[in-house]
């Protein structure tokens, strides 16, 4: 958020910044606002949201060097339930830090 700024999501009178997310998400999520009544559509709805903010900002390039780094330092890790991609990400050994908590 540092590298972006605030976050519109339609439906929420406040833009969710870097001081308030943590507060804004957990508000959002208890009191099922009427953005999405699951934790999982809240999410979804603020990760639209984040995306569109990105492209606006022209930050893609930058938002993108950050999550690599953060995969490779082990700080991000990426799974799926399609065993073809998940097999796709397996071949990167990206996530073998990973392996020893599962």
């Amino acid at each position: 958020m540092e590298l972006i700024g605030p976050i519109d999501i339609d439906g929420v009178p406040i833009q969710l910044d870097q001081k308030n997310i943590p507060l804004m998400l957990s508000m959002l999520v208890e009191a099922k606002e009427k953005i999405s009544a699951t934790p999982k559509g809240i999410i979804h709805t603020l990760g639209g949201a984040l995306i569109d903010t990105i492209i606006r900002q022209k930050k893609t390039t930058e938002v993108a060097k950050i999550l690599w780094e953060n995969i490779e330092n082990g700080e991000i890790l990426l799974a799926s339930a399609n065993p073809e991609t998940q097999h796709a990400l397996d071949e990167l050994n990206l996530f073998d830090t990973w392996k020893t908590y599962t």
